[in-house]
């Protein structure tokens, strides 16, 4: 298994631009096996991502890992 890249978002707590670009993400084969780390100074905003993030991986079985780092 290839290893895939690692992906930062610096304020992934904006919901619909993070939602949409993760959807992205997730769908193309070509970035599976990434890291993806999601980070926002708003902890509240991050939570509902990170989530939505970790769910959609796990539903799907994708080879995606995501962490959430709180300031």
């Amino acid at each position: 298994m290839r290893k895939g890249p690692k992906i930062a978002f610096i304020g992934a707590g904006s919901a619909r631009w993070t939602s949409r670009i993760l959807i992205d993400i997730f769908l193309n084969r070509d970035l599976h096996n990434s890291e993806i780390w999601l980070m926002d100074i708003n902890d509240y905003r991050l939570g509902i991502i990170g989530i939505f993030a970790k769910r959609y991986v796990g539903e799907l079985y994708l080879p995606i890992k995501v962490f959430v780092a709180k300031r």
